[in-house]
């Protein structure tokens, strides 16, 4: 074998390896999203991922519809403690969580519970206890910083995040709520 051959062979070899590179990072990215929902960084039981607004973070401005068409934004987050949950129209995940809620009559939370739905969503069949907000050309999910859907974010009283995380569950958006219940009943 001759020279030139063999710095063929070592370029290509040395091409395949960063292509192998390359495609191991891609799939890292990728493979929340192939699982049907993002995860994200968070409270320590639940999956995390690439973005979401921090512990001690603030949601940005937002603009969101409630059921009866009256217009809110972050300030109705404010006050009390809430877990705020961001879903979307169409998410398995999503409906999963929807369907859970659906059939719970007692409320799940020691919070106040908010669901921020990109897209339309019809309340009717969901319980008292859970407040809807149709979030307006996903404003809520720039304020939350996050593009994967469900996401969790516990909120104390001012607003700011205590806990985050991917529910699959009622027993997820427990554990989310765990924080800010702790953060409420702290002795002062």
């Amino acid at each position: 074998m001759n020279g030139y051959w063999m710095v063929a062979v070592v370029s290509l070899w040395i091409l395949l390896g960063v292509v192998a590179v390359a495609q191991i990072g891609l799939l890292r990215r990728v493979a929340p999203l192939l699982t049907g929902s993002s995860s994200h960084p968070h409270h320590p039981d639940l999956p995390h991922g690439p973005d979401g607004l921090e512990i001690g973070g603030v949601p940005g401005e937002f603009r969101a519809r409630t059921s009866d068409g009256t217009l809110a934004g972050r300030e109705s987050l404010f006050g009390e403690p809430a877990v705020v949950v961001l879903t979307s129209v169409g998410c398995q995940p999503c409906d999963r969580l929807m369907a859970e809620l659906r059939e719970t009559a007692e409320p799940p939370l020691p919070v106040r519970l908010v669901l921020l739905v990109e897209g339309h969503v019809e309340p009717a069949g969901l319980p008292p206890y859970v407040t809807v907000l149709e979030q307006l050309e996903g404003s809520a999910a720039q304020a939350f910083r996050t593009t994967g859907t469900p996401y969790a974010f516990a909120l104390d009283g001012t607003g700011a995040v205590r806990a985050r995380g991917v529910p699959r569950g009622l027993a997820d958006l427990a554990r989310v709520a765990a924080a800010v219940k702790e953060v409420v009943h702290q002795p002062r």
